[in-house]
């Protein structure tokens, strides 16, 4: 074991040195364009690396062309100028989602694109021409948020000509899956995000523009509402700004909450597939800055571990940076330091690939990348191979694991073989308490991804 942990130890320290910590700054994404006004909104990668941005903006290249509400940058950060053909969009671009086959949808209140009439939802071919294939007009005045199922269907959701909330399923040339019931919000509701869950299943956020009453709920996959799923009467929703799956069926949310039962108000919580809140998830203590602050964005990165951005500069009655990290149970991740300056603004957090995110916002450009706009910022999470350690060892029962990797199961037996505990964490990190047993030799079964592991115990 000590030759082990000898191994795990210089590993780790060959790593720090090899690569760039995580949260720094990636240096070899640099931007070469001007933000006149406004901001991205939404994200997409292609394979390639490059990256389409969105929103309602207007920014100018070096050679001083205007380019409006959508652009392509190179995996580098300078602005692809190619991408854009003709005149562009004419309206603001609210979702970005890049397919398998890396043809782009675009949702947004778009009127035109290229001088050419469209409608609220458009594809683009990987080079950025548009997609003649892709034919839907459901929604005419503006697409607000579009998912990709599995199976390449599409979920759109948005306001049609009666400024009516309404939520459809298409397939991937634009037709309306008829398997799928259109959905109709009534009044004032409307669908601001939605996510697919496992078996098909659609969670989305809405809200009442007159009542502000924020609302989630539970879609079947014929689109029908899934009348199991509800929340708690001691939970209140006040805003969300992200839901998040783990890799366990639990369901991350974002946002403002209060919850009556312990007079807290966290900005995240985690529930059950249900609906009901999972109280072992332990996201405590309040976001602050001089004078207004907000979460405006949660991601979840391979490993389950939370990222949380917004317009902050401290957590806890702490100083911290503009993004924060959690475990998989909601412990804050204090080794997770990002590079940050004072007045550092986030709105988005969209994983890029390899290790790698990007952030969207208004930030202080303290390196001259001329990345005032967007960022590109190291994470390192890395498969590799599976490593654990336990601490103690010996010990008297009670010892945490420490792993790389995300642990589906643990198994603990006797000399015997007989099965004395098994636990779930689910996480990385966890305590594991035997302290009832006898003294003696036990072994630590350990179940990942794709693999298990054995390890002796010895209990004094």
């Amino acid at each position: 074991m000590k030759q082990r942990s000898l191994f795990f130890l210089a590993a780790s320290l060959w790593v720090s040195f090899a690569i760039a910590q995580p949260g720094s700054i990636d240096r070899s994404f640099k931007t070469d364009f001007d933000m006149v006004s406004g901001s991205f909104e939404t994200v997409g990668v292609q394979k390639s690396g490059k990256t389409i941005v969105g929103g309602q903006f207007e920014i100018r290249s070096l050679s001083g062309q205007k380019i409006l509400h959508l652009a392509r940058l190179n995996k580098n950060g300078s602005l692809d100028i190619p991408f854009v053909k003709g005149s562009g969009f004419d309206g603001q671009v609210h979702k970005i989602a890049v397919q398998k086959d890396d043809k782009i949808l675009v949702g947004g209140g778009i009127k035109q694109v290229n001088g050419m009439s469209q409608v609220s939802l458009v594809r683009l071919n990987p080079d950025g021409t548009l997609d003649p294939s892709f034919n839907f007009s459901h929604i005419s005045h503006a697409v607000l948020d579009v998912a990709i199922q599995p199976d390449n269907k599409i979920l759109v959701t948005g306001f049609n000509q009666n400024l009516k909330s309404v939520l459809y399923r298409i397939h991937p040339n634009g037709t309306l899956d008829p398997t799928f019931s259109e959905i109709m919000l009534p009044n004032s509701n409307y669908f601001k995000i939605i996510k697919v869950l496992r078996n098909d299943k659609i969670m989305f956020y809405s809200n009442n523009n007159l009542e502000n009453s924020p609302h989630v709920g539970l879609i079947g996959s014929t689109g029908t509402i899934d009348t199991s799923f509800h929340l708690e009467k001691d939970v209140l929703l006040k805003w969300i700004t992200g839901i998040e799956l783990q890799s366990d069926g639990k369901i991350i949310l974002g946002g403002g909450f209060s919850i009556f039962e312990n007079d807290a108000y966290p900005f995240s919580i985690r529930l059950h597939p249900d609906g009901t809140l999972d109280k072992t998830y332990t996201v405590s203590g309040e976001l602050y800055n001089t004078d207004y602050f907000n979460l405006t964005s949660i991601c979840l990165q391979s490993d389950d571990k939370i990222l949380a951005g917004g317009i902050f500069n401290g957590f806890n009655k702490s100083k911290t940076t503009s993004l924060i990290r959690f475990n998989a149970h909601g412990e804050y991740d204090n080794q997770f330091n990002m590079e940050y300056y004072d007045g550092d603004k986030l709105t988005g957090i969209f994983p890029y690939g390899g290790g790698k995110y990007l952030l969207t916002g208004d930030f202080v450009d303290s390196q001259a990348l001329g990345n005032r706009s967007i960022q590109r910022i190291h994470l390192n999470w890395q498969p590799g191979p599976f490593e654990f350690t336990i601490s103690a060892n010996p010990n008297h029962g009670v010892f945490r694991v420490d792993a790389n990797r995300f642990v589906q199961q643990i198994t603990i037996t006797d000399a015997t073989g007989r099965e004395i505990l098994k636990l779930n964490p689910y996480a990385s990190n966890f305590n594991v308490d035997i302290s009832d047993q006898r003294y003696g030799i036990y072994f630590l079964h350990v179940v990942w991804d794709k693999g298990s592991a054995i390890q002796k115990l010895l209990k004094l």
